[in-house]
């Protein structure tokens, strides 16, 4: 009787240790977003369009219905933060939806999706020699209508956008 507890025992033990940890944006977000190094935080999208010109809100409708907006910037050493996000980032959770490359910048249009109809979450990625910055954008969004947003994005203007913040 005691071996077939302890056989049963290890068994239990064994499966509860085979569970792998799929790491993602929320869990890099928590654990950088406190460094000296960087700015982060997170609006609900209600506070957002308070300094939002009408323009842009319409531009945010036709897009889908927006929940939250996470930003992290780093201004210094972003190649470090350009490779430890890559690990928080795997092909089984998240998808490229546009990559953009301009001179040595590059942008990144990556999405989390729970069926194949809507998105939950895109993350907006820049890489650049200067700067490292990721958004994240929460709600229900429809591909068809962010591939036609995107289209026009230039690192750049995020960049220009994100050094005017910081």
């Amino acid at each position: 009787m005691r071996i077939l507890t302890t056989i049963l025992l290890l068994a239990l033990l064994s499966c509860n240790s085979s569970k792998t940890i799929t790491k993602d944006f929320n869990q890099f977000y928590d654990k950088y977003e406190n460094h000296e190094d960087i700015i982060a935080f997170g609006v609900p999208i209600f506070l957002a369009k308070a300094f939002m010109d009408e323009n842009t809100k319409e531009d945010l409708r036709t897009i889908g219905e927006f929940k939250k907006i996470r930003l992290f910037v780093c201004n210094k050493r972003p190649e470090v933060y350009s490779k430890i996000i890559k690990d928080y980032l795997p092909n089984s959770i998240y998808s490229d939806l546009m990559v953009v490359s301009d001179n040595a910048d590059k942008i990144t249009f990556k999405i989390r999706n729970t069926n194949n109809k809507v998105v939950e979450e895109i993350l907006m990625i820049v890489s650049s020699p200067k700067n490292f910055v990721a958004i994240e954008v929460k709600g229900s969004f429809k591909i068809k209508d962010l591939r036609k947003a995107i289209k026009d994005v230039k690192a750049k203007d995020v960049l220009e956008t994100v050094n005017t913040m910081s």
